[in-house]
């Protein structure tokens, strides 16, 4: 199964720069599984050419991220999905991650805004979603 999530997951990938993705992003990074703890989470690059990407296999799934904030500027998460589904989006900073910075919900083409975020600090992302097999694409800067 997971096997063919990464191949959906790279395909996703490949339309989305086919047809209206920017060929000025980096490599996009895939999630790995394991990744359904803080532990065993993936690094996300920073920065508006970078792209992560994963696929949520059922409503149980989770996916976390982590990613390093390289200033004290302002922090924008920008999810983007070509499913219906609604993404559960929790921030922890590296420092506490018992209780979230930030909770939310997320859709197709919204961001999360996330201000005060320490410079040198690790921050982890956790990834959720409302229906099985959903496939998304991440941006934070």
């Amino acid at each position: 199964m997971f096997k063919s999530k990464k191949v959906i997951v790279s395909l996703l990938a490949s339309m989305m720069l086919v047809f209206g993705g920017s060929s000025a992003l980096a490599a996009p990074v895939f999630e790995s599984e394991p990744n359904d703890t803080i532990p065993t989470s993936d690094y996300c690059t920073t920065g508006g050419d970078s792209l992560c990407q994963g696929a949520i296999s059922s409503t149980s799934d989770v996916d976390y991220w982590m990613f390093y904030a390289n200033s004290s500027s302002l922090t924008y998460m920008f999810v983007t999905s070509s499913y219906s589904a609604t993404y559960y989006i929790s921030i922890y900073d590296g420092t506490n991650v018992s209780v979230p910075i930030y909770s939310g919900t997320l859709s197709n083409g919204n961001n999360v805004y996330v201000p005060g975020l320490q410079q040198g600090h690790t921050y982890f992302v956790k990834v959720q979603a409302s229906e099985p097999d959903s496939y998304y694409s991440m941006q934070i800067f």
